[in-house]
């Protein structure tokens, strides 16, 4: 189903290029037009949702992370990823979205609001 969405976002991005050469870059019409795959929201997505519950915006109980208890590399505010035994859970919010919050920056961490927290996403975002 995800492809099938982001073949639709292909075909938008030829057609607002006005760009229907078969030889012609798909990726490089989605970066000139700085449109985001799917999976670049989702992950957005998921990280300013872990911003919000990690910063009590949001009526969510923190009950569900674990800080680490060795900082090893990156920033000071990791949390353990549950063990999942299957891949429903594996691939649910918590799961998914503590790997992606324990990946980020320290300045994106460091954030006191969540405008600054989106702005850094979009620095990450354009650094890659």
């Amino acid at each position: 189903m995800t492809r099938k969405l982001e073949m639709v976002q292909r075909i938008s991005a030829r057609f607002v290029t006005h760009d229907q050469r078969r030889t012609s870059s798909v990726t490089s019409m989605l970066d000139h037009l700085q449109w985001r795959t799917l999976q670049e929201r989702r992950v957005q997505a998921r990280a300013i949702m872990m911003y919000r519950i990690v910063n009590n915006l949001v009526d969510i109980p923190t009950s569900y992370l674990t800080p680490t208890a060795i900082n090893i590399r990156g920033h000071n505010q990791k949390f353990l990823v549950p063990y999942a035994r299957t891949s429903a859970y594996k691939y649910s919010f918590f799961p998914g979205a503590i790997r992606i919050w324990n990946s980020l920056p320290q300045s994106a961490i460091a954030c006191n609001t969540l405008e600054c927290f989106k702005s850094q996403l979009q620095t990450i975002h354009t650094a890659k």
